[in-house]
C-alpha cells in the first residue's frame, strides 16, 4: 500500500458510560452480541484497512469481548478525562503510512458498512475537503473520516472536547454524504434503549 494510503477506523471504547449505569455498556449483550463486537463486526465488513481499539474503563472487558476480532488494542489511561484524550491516543498510536482516519463510537452498533464504504471513496476523490461526514434526514451522525491533514487538530483538542469543535471551525474542510443509514443517528446510552433496538 503506498504511502499515506491506509484507513484506519478508530474506536473508541474507554469511557465509563455514566448514563447507562450500572455495569459495562459496552460489552452488554444485544441481540446474541455485546454492542462492542456489533460495532466492530460492521467495521470488519467494510472496506477499512485496520481497526484500532481504544480501551480505558474495564479495558480487560472490552477485550475479551473482541477476543475472536482483528483489532489493535491501544490504552488510554486518561480516559476519566474526556472523549478527547481517546482520539488523542488513537490519532498518536498511528503510523506514518495512514492517511485518513475514521472516528467510531463504541456505543454505535448499527452503521451499515457501505456507509462507510461511501466516506472511503468520498475521501478518495477529496478536492478539498478533509473532514467527511455521514448524514441522514439532514442530521449529522457517525462515524467521522478524518484526512490526514487534520490530525494535528485532532490532537490539540482539550481532554472533553470531540472532533465537532473542529468542524464548526473549519467548514470549508467537512463534506456531507447523504446516506440511507439510520444507524448513524442511533448510540446505546440508556438501559431501555436495549429493549428498544433489541433484534435490529
Amino acid at each position: 500500500m503506498n504511502l499515506g494510503r491506509k484507513r484506519v477506523a478508530i474506536v473508541l471504547a474507554s469511557g465509563i458510560s455514566k448514563r447507562f449505569g450500572p455495569g459495562n455498556k459496552l460489552t452488554i449483550s444485544l441481540s446474541g452480541k455485546s454492542i462492542i463486537e456489533k460495532t466492530v463486526e460492521r467495521l470488519e465488513q467494510s472496506n477499512i484497512d485496520e481497526i484500532t481499539t481504544v480501551i480505558g474503563y474495564q479495558g480487560q472487558l472490552v477485550r475479551r469481548a473482541l477476543k475472536n476480532h482483528n483489532t489493535i488494542f491501544i490504552e488510554n489511561p486518561d480516559f476519566s478525562k474526556g472523549i478527547g484524550t481517546s482520539i488523542h491516543a488513537g490519532i498518536l498510536s498511528l503510523e506514518r503510512d495512514v492517511g485518513a482516519a475514521l472516528i467510531v463510537l463504541g456505543d454505535m452498533p448499527f452503521v451499515d458498512p457501505e456507509t462507510v464504504n461511501l466516506l472511503l471513496r468520498a475521501h478518495e476523490n477529496k478536492n478539498e475537503k478533509l473532514i467527511f461526514v455521514p448524514t441522514h434526514n439532514c442530521k449529522r451522525g457517525n462515524p467521522v473520516l478524518w484526512d490526514k491533514a487534520l490530525f494535528p487538530e485532532l490532537l490539540s483538542l482539550r481532554p472533553d472536547h470531540g472532533g465537532k469543535k473542529i468542524m464548526k471551525e473549519c467548514p470549508k474542510f467537512v463534506q456531507e454524504i447523504n446516506v440511507c443509514d439510520d444507524g448513524i443517528l442511533v448510540d446505546i446510552d440508556l438501559h431501555k434503549d436495549l429493549k428498544l433496538f433489541e433484534g435490529k
